[in-house]
């Protein structure tokens, strides 16, 4: 027992210690980080980047929609 005590003060005196940080938050930042997002929102809509990427997402329904009707439209009798 005396060992494992002996084992356990070695780990923790060579242990990193902690140390003192600030922490990184201020108000004006998550406005920032809001302000950014919907900026480049309006950008990607201006591109027409949403309009292409609903129509990928449609047309990947379409070909699953149809996989899935071949693997299991099979078994019907």
């Amino acid at each position: 027992m005396a060992h494992i005590e002996q084992l356990e003060t070695g780990r923790r005196e060579r242990a990193v210690k902690a140390t003192s940080v600030r922490r990184r938050y201020a108000p004006r930042t998550s406005w920032m980080h809001y302000a950014v997002a919907a900026c480049l929102s309006f950008i990607l809509l201006q591109f027409g980047v949403f309009e292409n990427l609903a129509y990928g997402i449609t047309e990947i329904n379409g070909h699953v929609s149809n996989s899935v009707t071949q693997w299991f439209g099979g078994f019907r009798k």
